[in-house]
């Protein structure tokens, strides 16, 4: 989404750790669970669900935050489990 790109290199400075509210729901996913994060802009969520669950896939509207979610997710070492 063309909104988004152009405010992404801000929101991604801005906005590096996950949200409060993840603490309310973060333990609650198990190992076995697949989980998808609609709408995970730069995955600052995506990463610490993915270190909870079998496998975590994150989706947005934006190709600029997917970059930053790339980014994250490499600098996190997270990859393909098995």
């Amino acid at each position: 989404m063309k909104e988004y790109d152009e405010i992404a290199e801000d929101w991604d400075r801005r906005r590096n750790k996950p949200i409060s509210a993840l603490a309310l729901f973060i333990d609650e996913v198990r190992k076995r669970d697949v989980v998808l994060d609609a709408g995970c802009g730069n995955a600052r969520n995506l990463v610490e669900i993915a270190r909870q669950c079998k496998k975590a896939a994150g989706i947005d509207s934006s190709e600029k935050m997917l970059g930053f979610a790339a980014a994250r997710i490499r600098k996190a070492a997270l990859g393909e489990k098995d």
